[in-house]
């Protein structure tokens, strides 16, 4: 029983990743931009500081809007708001599925992904 235990303990993650889309599907932003708005959530389930970085990736042109880094204490529980954006004119579909990367600063090959959706308008042409 010590055994599983220890070995359970050992091989929980250290770090959960959770990303909710906000209810708004999208907006244009200041510079005619589709935005779309999510929640990050992290928690931090080592004994040490952890430095993550935070990247989107799922098409060209996504552009993430909010912090490119993340610092978390030990036991650390962080939930704040990112933003996507990309060019109208760079969608080819009215909802397209998206990756959120948490990869561990000097530790390229530890990282964490969850998918989300990206959402736009289309027009009766097929266009943005």
């Amino acid at each position: 029983m010590i055994i599983t235990l220890t070995l359970a303990t050992a091989s929980r993650p250290l770090v959960s990743l959770d990303f909710a889309k906000d209810r708004g599907l999208y907006r244009l932003n200041t510079q005619g931009e589709i935005e779309n708005s999510y929640t990050l959530k992290i928690v931090n389930k080592s004994h040490q500081n952890k430095r993550y970085n935070v990247s989107v990736k799922g098409f060209e042109g996504l552009n993430l809007i909010g912090p490119a880094y993340v610092n978390l204490n030990p036991g650390e529980q962080l939930a704040f708001p990112l933003s996507v954006s990309v060019a109208s004119d760079a969608l080819k579909v009215d909802v397209t599925e998206i990756e959120f990367y948490l990869t561990q600063l000097g530790q390229d090959d530890s990282s964490l992904m969850a998918t989300s959706r990206f959402t736009g308008p289309l027009d009766n042409h097929g266009k943005y």
